[in-house]
């Protein structure tokens, strides 16, 4: 049966949909939007479909705290998706692709398998975002992350997360049994048995 395989980002900023659209733009990989829906919340009270060219719309209900799902196609086969929620001066985004037909993406641990992907997500994060606005990323699949908007306790309420890309700012306590990589102004933690085939130098 296939997962979703898990990018989660914190930022501390409003995030509007515009940006969204930029960040799947840098990424080159071709891609289509096929539903936009809005909720309120997540037992999906006053779900409603978005025009996806309505981006106006989208960006004021994103400021409202209203919670947004895009659907869509990657290489117009793998099923994807963008949640995009603003609360308290933090945005969180996930983005996700079903591993269906990207099998090599359903180890929930870093592999030789899908390394190659680990690797092209830090270095598009630690390249592309302001590291003051940057809070914390968590890849993995089938991931669960804290709600909690302290970083320390966040990580400790998260589930299968395989990489964590922090900035440097941060001490977490929550990690000390885990590997870290220092790239740049970041820090990358990895499980310990994952560790060794990180490409970064």
């Amino acid at each position: 049966m296939a997962a979703n395989f898990d990018i989660n980002l914190y930022l501390n900023k409003n995030v509007n949909y515009n940006e969204i659209i930029k960040w799947l733009n840098e990424t080159k990989i071709p891609y289509e939007i096929s539903e936009i829906n809005a909720i309120d919340n997540w037992t999906f009270e006053n779900q409603r479909i978005i025009e996806n060219d309505n981006i106006k719309l989208i960006n004021k209900l994103i400021s409202e705290e209203k919670i947004i799902l895009v659907y869509g196609k990657l290489i117009q086969k793998h099923s994807f998706g963008v949640m995009i929620s603003y609360k308290e001066t933090i945005s969180e985004v996930n983005i996700w692709v079903s591993t269906k037909q990207l099998l090599y993406l359903e180890d929930d641990y870093i592999s030789e398998n899908n390394i190659d992907v680990y690797d092209a997500i830090i270095n598009f994060i630690i390249t592309y975002f302001n590291n003051k606005d940057f809070l914390i990323c968590g890849i993995g699949v089938e991931t669960i992350m804290g709600e909690d908007r302290v970083v320390d306790k966040l990580i400790a309420d998260s589930y299968n997360v395989s990489c964590f890309i922090l900035p440097k700012k941060y001490e977490v306590n929550s990690l000390r049994l885990c590997d870290m990589k220092k790239i740049d102004n970041y820090f990358i933690y990895f499980l310990k048995k994952d560790f060794e085939i990180l490409k970064h130098t």
